[in-house]
């Protein structure tokens, strides 16, 4: 620390030996801006069904860092004749941030079928994962425990800036 102090000293007295001297170079970004990420993230969710072989479905999401963003797919089904309704299918929210070097995505998946109106099953998960670029990773594994369906989530981030 002293090192660093006796230093700056000497930087700040070069600085005031000419009052002509010509002004610092201005680096290129301005102080105060920030570096925005933005990665791309595929989330792959697969279904294993009772000895079935196992679904997959793809979704994507482009965010910025420290935004979210979200995917529903789904229906609005009659709950009764009332006029009571429900949304069923899929949900996925999530945000990232940088830990140092490191992505820690947040994210929450909701999935629900009906099979008729009086029977609904939903499973969902929410969590933090630590993602590393270009690799997939399980963020959420969830069994359905009425149907037996093992749901899993899994995540690739890609950077797009």
């Amino acid at each position: 620390m002293h090192i660093r102090l006796v230093f700056l000293g000497a930087l700040a007295c070069v600085g005031c030996a000419s009052a002509h001297a010509a002004p610092p170079a201005q680096s290129a970004r301005a102080p105060d801006a920030v570096s925005h990420h933005v990665y791309r993230f595929d989330f792959i969710i697969t279904t294993a069904d009772n000895g079935k072989p196992a679904v997959s479905s793809s979704y994507t999401l482009n965010l910025e860092e420290r935004q979210s963003g979200e995917v529903r797919v789904g229906s609005n089904i009659v709950l009764s004749p009332s006029a009571a309704r429900m949304d069923v299918g899929l949900k996925i929210w999530c945000s990232y941030r940088f830990e140092g070097a490191d992505i820690v995505l947040r994210e929450q998946t909701e999935m629900s079928t009906a099979e008729d109106p009086s029977t609904i099953h939903k499973v969902s998960s929410t969590s933090e994962a630590w993602v590393v670029p270009g690799t997939p990773t399980l963020v959420a594994s969830m069994d359905e425990p009425v149907s037996h369906k093992r749901y899993q989530v899994m995540v690739t981030a890609t950077k797009l800036l």
